[in-house]
């Protein structure tokens, strides 16, 4: 009797494919890494845009502490102003410390700021601030924070395009690479197709078995390139914590639900893809052959 052992029409092992995984891998690396980057970094702007909204920097030209406090229970008294907190000395000379240095004379001059709070439906407060602080017959300088949050929303909008951009180029290079891998492939075992097609195979069975191949290859080395992202993630975030004190300035890395549809949707989109391509690839070329 014969030998009816069973064996798959693709081989289980391929160099060729080996390479191909690698490559793969390395791609997703990249696309999940600036995903998670991109994300973070967009939500460190957006926490610090919404910080310094709603925030008044007032400045008192001339004036003792007791000015700046009548001047915080004027403010207090506006509406759509929530608070008004004069900033101590002491406050003040830290700031100037790089400049000036320490032990600064009491008698001299220095201006005294006041942090003023304002309620978000309140709009642009500056200019009632002025006036009813100039007619009360006090000389500030009154600063608006809605320009640094504008700012920081241009930039967001300018990140999220960047990141966009990335992972579609990212994402055409992984179809490209498959779609060249497949048609190699194809090729390569043009005499189990012309086989296949003699037994009377359709051209969607000899095209769905390089689509289940490939599924399973883009789904694997799609998980491998989301897991040494998440670890090449927590590396530099961590690293970026050892900053000091402007640490709050720069991304942060948290396993929150966004995380986890970043590491969950690298390998499904990239075994789609690899699908995908494997199916254009062998229905084009099957064209060509027949």
């Amino acid at each position: 009797m014969y030998d009816t052992k069973r064996s798959p029409l693709l081989p289980r092992e391929d160099a060729r494919e080996a390479a191909l995984f690698f490559v793969v891998a390395a791609l997703c690396f990249l696309a999940a890494l600036t995903g998670l980057a991109t994300r973070a970094a967009y939500g460190a702007a957006e926490s610090w845009a919404g910080q310094i909204q709603g925030e008044v920097t007032v400045r008192l030209l001339e004036g003792s502490a007791e000015d700046a406090n009548d001047l915080a229970t004027l403010l207090e008294g506006l509406s759509g102003v929530r608070r008004a907190l004069p900033e101590d000395r002491e406050v003040t000379e830290s700031l100037l410390e790089p400049w000036l240095g320490t032990n600064l004379p009491e008698d001299l001059p220095i201006s005294r700021y006041l942090a003023v709070s304002t309620v978000p439906e309140a709009g642009d407060l500056t200019r009632q601030i002025s006036e009813a602080a100039e007619g009360a017959g006090f000389q500030i300088e009154v600063e608006s924070h809605q320009q640094w949050a504008n700012d920081v929303e241009r930039s967001l909008g300018i990140l999220r395009m960047v990141g966009i951009v990335a992972l579609v180029l990212l994402l055409t290079i992984v179809l490209s690479v498959i779609a060249f891998a497949t048609h190699a492939a194809l090729l390569a075992r043009r005499e189990v197709v012309i086989v296949l097609h003699t037994c009377g195979a359709s051209d969607r069975f000899i095209s769905r078995l390089f689509e289940h191949r490939f599924f399973g290859l883009g789904l694997r080395a799609g998980g491998l390139g989301a897991l040494f992202a998440l670890l090449g993630a927590m590396l530099l975030f961590f690293a970026a914590k050892q900053s000091g004190d402007r640490s709050w300035l720069l991304p942060q890395m948290s396993p929150d639900i966004g995380t986890f549809i970043v590491l969950v949707m690298t390998p499904l989109i990239a075994a789609l893809v690899a699908m995908i391509a494997a199916r254009i690839t062998v229905t084009r070329a099957l064209n060509e052959l027949y």
